[in-house]
């Protein structure tokens, strides 16, 4: 509302919002990723406005100027970085876009091709490194207002997916898919929270396209399980390589290790 006797000008000037010239631009883009990196080492708890500034290369006020607060950057970076990469955004459309009378093959590869996405926009080589690191941050540090943000987020998908899978699941009831979708979350995390050990075990600094393709399918399967589908097209063979388990596994059990007893530990 206009304030008596206050000049248009001044008015538009207290109620328009900030506008960045080019190189505020820059400079928020370069705080944003900053704060990406150190989030994902230090976690939001440890984290500080300086930690912040020094990663990005400005001053400290620029931080605050920018942002306002360490809550309201963490917040953001989760919403820039996770929430709005554009393969998230997209991830659920192959489910979605089923019409029609869908046959079970059609499903499981609808859902084969979801999961594949979101592994992607995680963890694929084109992906920013910190990124792995800054969900895992939001999901331990406990961090209340990004928590809630990334239920929002996913909500109205979760609830739009439901409602196919009961029209091609008709034998599911709203209890089992309510299940289905905390299995589907819990085989998302898995290799987001055990990225550091198992790329350890494999002597691994990421995780390999071949690895990524392997596991997406995997995932898929497992998630196509409790509907009653087929397993999805495409399998790929788990990745063999030397490990840390393999290792220990053959001096444990000795002549017992090899082809047969042994070769689960192989792989």
């Amino acid at each position: 509302m206009k304030r008596e006797n206050e000049p248009a000008s001044q008015m538009e000037k207290t109620t328009r919002p900030r506008r960045l010239n080019r190189s505020g631009v820059r400079a928020r883009a370069q705080i944003l990723l900053g704060a990406c990196k150190v989030f994902a080492i230090k976690g939001y708890g440890d984290a500080s406005i300086r930690d912040i500034a020094n990663e990005a290369d400005v001053i400290f006020g620029s931080v605050i100027y920018h942002f306002g607060s360490k809550e309201k950057l963490f917040i953001e970076a989760v919403r820039r970085y996770f929430l709005g990469a554009p393969p998230l955004v997209n991830c659920y459309n192959p489910v979605l876009e089923l019409g029609g009378a869908p046959s079970p093959q059609e499903v499981a590869d609808a859902i084969h091709e979801t999961v594949r996405q979101l592994i992607a926009a995680i963890h694929a080589p084109q992906s920013p490194e910190f990124l792995n690191g800054l969900i895992l941050r939001v999901l331990a540090d406990g961090h209340k207002g990004a928590q809630t943000l990334i239920l929002e987020h996913f909500a109205p998908y979760q609830y739009r997916v439901m409602n196919v899978l009961a029209r091609v699941c008709p034998n599911r009831i709203e209890r089992d898919l309510h299940a289905w979708f905390d299995l589907f979350w819990a085989q998302f995390f898995y290799p987001i929270t055990t990225r550091s050990l198992r790329l350890l075990d494999h002597g691994r600094e990421r995780y390999s396209e071949e690895w990524l393709r392997y596991v997406s399918h995997r995932i898929a399967w497992y998630l196509c399980m409790p509907l009653g589908l087929p397993e999805p097209t495409g399998r790929v063979d788990r990745p063999v390589r030397d490990s840390i388990k393999a290792r220990a596994a053959a001096r444990a059990l000795g002549d017992d290790y090899g082809p047969g007893a042994g070769a689960p530990f192989a792989r």
